[in-house]
């Protein structure tokens, strides 16, 4: 064969066929799927500080396949999920109080649907530790706020509540932590959140300030490009 007739079949060759927004949701579910069914028998047996370190993994293979990204919020996914996390959920109304459609669902299953959502420091372990551990109904965790993923994480025997706000301080900013836009030593939300989750990897599942020593320092006369005590 020439290298001519060569070059002519390639041109003849079928494009590869772009995936549709759903076809690319579903990979995604799919993906997550199949990672955590391969380490979710070795996650059982882990201690404490080995389940943050696969939990920090979690979050960075989530970012990998686009199902999370970082931001300053606790969670916020696409409507379709908040369509049915409602019907979950218990409402005030004129009258009283409206009983919720589907009190019984627990929270996994509404994220096993779920493609991609924009979490915070807690928020992104609280929702790697729903995929992998379940143990809680939609109707428990009214609003996906703070207090109702700290709680889980703490009965979870995972996390404890002053890790969780070392993690949050390390990923928004605050307590002497630089935030990109005072300091500009990393670049985006979701950029900061995988090196915080590298951190704790790092640091074989410690949580402490001295986990986040190589985060950026903010004294009063502003960036200070040295570790913490």
């Amino acid at each position: 064969m020439t290298k001519e007739t060569k070059m002519s079949k390639k041109s003849e060759a079928t494009p590869k066929k772009r995936l549709t927004k759903a076809e690319k949701e579903k990979s995604t579910l799919r993906k997550l799927s199949s990672y955590i069914k391969k380490t979710n028998a070795e996650f059982e047996a882990m201690t404490p500080a080995q389940k943050r370190v696969q939990i920090a993994k979690d979050v960075i293979f989530q970012l990998d396949i686009g199902r999370i990204k970082g931001g300053s919020v606790y969670f916020d996914a696409p409507k379709p999920f908040f369509k049915e996390y409602d019907k979950c959920l218990q409402r005030s109304s004129w009258d009283g109080y409206k009983p919720a459609e589907k009190p019984d669902v627990e929270l996994q299953d509404l994220f096993s649907k779920m493609p991609s959502c924009t979490v915070c420091g807690i928020g992104s372990v609280f929702v790697s530790a729903v995929d992998r551990l379940d143990q809680l109904k939609a109707s428990d965790t009214d609003g996906l706020c703070k207090e109702p993923m700290v709680a889980y994480l703490q009965e979870q025997k995972i996390f404890c509540s002053e890790q969780l706000d070392l993690i949050e301080n390390a990923f928004e900013g605050y307590d002497n932590y630089a935030t990109v836009s005072e300091a500009g030593g990393f670049a985006g939300s979701s950029l900061r959140l995988r090196t915080v989750m590298e951190l704790i990897i790092a640091a074989k599942g410690v949580v402490n300030r001295k986990t986040f020593k190589s985060l950026v320092y903010l004294d009063e006369t502003g960036p200070v490009f040295e570790p913490l005590d």
